[in-house]
């Protein structure tokens, strides 16, 4: 027992003196401690808050985030609105007046031949872009194109469009409404009725150049294999296996990538 040392704090027997050692000044403090308990100070001697305390504490924080940022989404809410504002006044100016409405434009969008063997050869996304394409690099010769877009407003298209006016309140039996065109935020409604007439012009191109080619593909691939590949064809011509929806997204993203301008270039205004 002479190599024995005893805890007087914990009441415990340790055989090495090393293990002692390492266990005894841990010991002293925790026994002093329970017996006279102190607040815990961290290194520049502040208190420790307890769990309780910083449960208390961390709800708190929490409560005010909450608050901060359901600020901060009505104030970017509140910045959104007037910077559309902002653009829609200074569009609707008599300078930035357009010569054609954006339906006007889009309908003189005809599809040509090669754009048809992109749809035939990838899909009807790439055949749309390809037929759009040329027509969207022709706006940036017009003085005041009927689409626009911003990098400041990213996803958000601008037309020169038809705005019905309703029948006005000191004439009520005149139901006859009137229009006029204006510039508005693009609708997905507008975007997909352009979509839909590139589509429909592509495939009328599709059906010219079949008749064209059809006895070419009979004389090389036999009747079988040229309906077969035709039903193939008309498959992509209409875009089977890609949602209409996805495909409006893709369109969409690519067509402000080509035409987006920087409004503090075009405009005496600033947006963050």
């Amino acid at each position: 027992m002479n190599h024995v040392k005893y805890c007087k704090f914990c009441h415990r027997f340790w055989k090495s003196i090393k293990e002692y050692d390492r266990h005894s000044s841990y010991c002293e403090y925790d026994y002093n401690w329970r017996r006279n308990p102190q607040p815990e100070m961290d290194e520049n001697g502040i208190r420790i808050p307890s769990m309780r305390e910083m449960f208390r504490y961390v709800k708190d924080l929490s409560y005010r985030l909450e608050k901060t940022e359901k600020e901060v989404v009505r104030l970017r809410n509140l910045l959104n609105t007037k910077q559309k504002r902002a653009i829609l006044e200074w569009l609707n100016q008599p300078r930035q007046t357009p010569t054609a409405t954006f339906e006007d434009w889009w309908r003189d969008i005809k599809a040509q031949e090669s754009d048809v063997l992109i749809v035939v050869n990838r899909d009807l996304t790439e055949g749309i872009m390809s037929c759009l394409t040329p027509y969207v690099k022709g706006l940036a010769r017009i003085q005041s194109p009927p689409i626009r877009c911003f990098t400041q407003k990213p996803n958000t298209f601008y037309v020169y469009s038809i705005v019905a006016v309703e029948p006005s309140v000191e004439n009520e039996e005149d139901t006859t409404e009137e229009a006029e065109p204006k510039w508005k935020i693009m609708s997905n409604d507008q975007l997909e009725k352009m979509v839909m007439h590139v589509s429909k012009s592509l495939l009328r191109e599709f059906i010219a150049w079949w008749e064209n080619s059809q006895s070419m593909l009979r004389a090389s691939e036999g009747d079988e294999r040229a309906m077969d590949k035709k039903f193939q064809m008309m498959q992509k011509m209409n875009g089977y296996g890609v949602s209409q929806e996805k495909r409006m997204v893709e369109i969409k993203k690519r067509l402000f990538a080509e035409r987006e301008e920087n409004l503090r270039v075009v405009m005496d205004c600033e947006f963050d």
